[in-house]
């Protein structure tokens, strides 16, 4: 299979023009009328994307004559996420941020559990200095 640089152009931007309508609006909608507020959803998208190539040939495998080559691969990552939403009123403008609580429940288990290990292992420790203590007390 040989791929052309012009195939793999048209491939770019194919990618590139799906991805060029992407943004806040798209994804999270338009800014909203409630009554005499309007929310505006702010939101967050990125996206990164690879590619590779090849060609000629590869490394001969031990007894199986010459090795050929050829490659190509591409990839692409996108992150979408809502941030918040500002509020405009006649009188003020806030920003009302939407606060992902995972990461935070997930760092507070972690103490925890790193808090118990420790706790449990004083303990022990404790008890066994006590046996030792009572064991030697007793040979006396």
């Amino acid at each position: 299979m040989v791929i052309d640089m012009a195939d793999y152009e048209d491939v770019v931007k194919n990618i590139m023009s799906q991805v060029s309508g992407t943004n806040v609006q798209a994804i999270f909608g338009e800014s909203r009328q409630i009554g005499d507020k309007v929310i505006i959803p702010v939101g967050r998208i990125s996206y990164g994307w690879g590619s590779g190539g090849g060609k000629g040939k590869g490394m001969p495998k031990e007894g199986e004559g010459e090795g050929e080559g050829e490659g190509f691969g591409i990839g692409m990552g996108v992150n979408i996420k809502p941030m918040g939403y500002i509020t405009v009123t006649t009188d003020r403008v806030t920003y009302d941020p939407i606060i992902d609580y995972g990461p935070i429940i997930a760092m507070g288990c972690m103490v925890l559990t790193l808090a118990s290990l420790k706790f449990f292992k004083l303990m022990t420790m404790m008890a066994a200095k006590r046996h030792y203590k009572e064991k030697c007390i007793g040979k006396r």
